[in-house]
């Protein structure tokens, strides 16, 4: 299941239904921090999706129940290895509460890392579907190119899961401003790829 989904978000990186399999096999398999990761790159793509935002909310419950516990056995071999010590200096010794805070940054670094890791795979995915949506406007530009010459030609242009009887220049037009969008998306991508790579390197 984690395979598919992850081969799912690898083919279309905005199918939010991926990443909600994807979280969903993490979760089963008790990797809460990668499936917090996953959900909340769904929600970049769509911050208000309901499904995504009641997944994040039962596993970020999950990870409270977990830390519960982790704190439960922390008390009890501090305790059992301490047994002179009072109950409250055996919960709060400066060690305990040093290993804690060292626990809870090495797993938020855990968390940046697998939630950069999965943005810089989008953000190039993008770039790459804009690059080639970019060609594609090119091709067909070059093949219309001799039906520009005279309006009288009748010409659709697919306008959502309809097509509009447009002009040869209607069609140009439209083509070209087109052409600039996903050049102007590759460029952004690019940036923000770059940009996320030196953070990414950061975290490591």
């Amino acid at each position: 299941a984690e395979s598919d989904a992850k081969q799912c978000i690898q083919l279309d990186p905005t199918f939010l239904k991926g990443y909600y399999r994807l979280a969903t096999a993490q979760i089963g398999q008790q990797q809460l921090h990668k499936a917090i990761a996953t959900i909340k790159q769904g929600l970049n793509i769509e911050p208000n999706h309901p499904q995504l935002m009641k997944q994040l909310q039962q596993v970020k419950k999950m990870q409270q129940a977990e830390q519960q516990k982790l704190k439960k056995k922390q008390f009890s071999a501090s305790s059992s290895h301490n047994p002179s010590l009072p109950p409250s200096s055996a919960a709060g010794g400066g060690g305990g509460i040093m290993d804690s805070s060292v626990s809870a940054e090495l797993r938020d670094l855990e968390t940046q890392f697998y939630q950069l890791r999965r943005e810089i795979q989008i953000v190039d995915s993008n770039r790459i579907m804009a690059q080639r949506q970019h060609k594609t406007y090119q091709v067909t530009q070059s093949e219309l190119e001799p039906y520009y010459s005279s309006n009288n030609n009748k010409m659709y242009r697919s306008v959502g899961k309809m097509f509009v009887l447009s002009t040869p220049s209607e069609i140009q037009t439209h083509l070209e401003t087109s052409m600039k969008q996903e050049q102007n998306k590759e460029t952004e991508y690019l940036q923000k790829k770059e940009y996320l790579e030196k953070r990414f390197q950061s975290t490591q």
